[in-house]
């Protein structure tokens, strides 16, 4: 399913979640063989206006659901909908699941979180996840993938790039989905090189960057 945001539209609504989908994929692809989340359980932490459209896609998949938000009003949508169970937001990052998507605050994975964590890998929106970056070798000392969060939200930055350019919708589209296979080698190189996917990640932007001048592109 493509949503895209209209071409006059796009600073004034978010775009849809359709790269953190793809990384969403890409992980459980990564972890099981197949990038089919119909048989995944994720947990997401806040259902805002990111989470929440991110959970009504996944739900779209048939994929089952724990949410957590502290606002009542946002979880109330989702609590008489099949394949949905409502958890304390103190609860969200013990829960038990295969990917934990973390979709609000920053900075919640940490000294504290990390040994309470039951989850395969952790890929969500949020940005800043990892407090430190020796939080991030945490998660590789727990075998817990993590799907470094610049490249989650990726698909933001390039609608919000896009402003003023009007690409077309196909260009968008091409752009996320460039980011599964962006994620995938990260994935791939983590497991391989026996180190974090975390440093892979900023070893691989680095090298993009002194490729390009030491100009950000929108490649890794």
């Amino acid at each position: 399913m493509h949503e895209v945001c209209p071409r006059r539209a796009v600073s004034k609504s978010p775009p849809p979640p359709t790269a953190s989908i793809r990384d969403l994929k890409a992980t459980w692809d990564f972890l099981t063989g197949s990038p089919s989340l119909r048989s995944a359980h994720i947990a997401i932490q806040g259902v805002g206006t990111v989470g929440e459209r991110l959970a009504r896609y996944l739900l779209a998949e048939g994929t089952r659901l724990t949410i957590a938000d502290p606002s009542e009003d946002r979880v109330a949508p989702f609590s008489r909908v099949q394949g949905v169970m409502i958890t304390d937001p103190k609860e969200i990052l013990a829960t038990e699941c295969d990917i934990l998507a973390p979709c609000a605050v920053g900075a919640i994975l940490n000294d504290q979180s990390i040994p309470r964590l039951r989850t395969r890998a952790v890929c969500g929106p949020a940005n800043n996840q990892l407090l430190e970056p020796r939080h991030g070798d945490m998660l590789y000392d727990r075998e817990i993938v993590y799907a470094p969060d610049y490249i989650v939200n990726a698909g933001g930055l390039i609608s919000v790039s896009n402003e003023g350019n009007w690409r077309s919708t196909e260009d968008i589209l091409h752009a996320c989905d460039r980011i599964y296979q962006v994620l995938t080698n990260v994935l791939e190189t983590s497991r391989t090189d026996g180190i974090p996917p975390y440093a892979v990640a900023d070893r691989f932007a680095e090298e993009n960057f002194k490729r390009s001048g030491s100009r950000p592109s929108s490649e890794l």
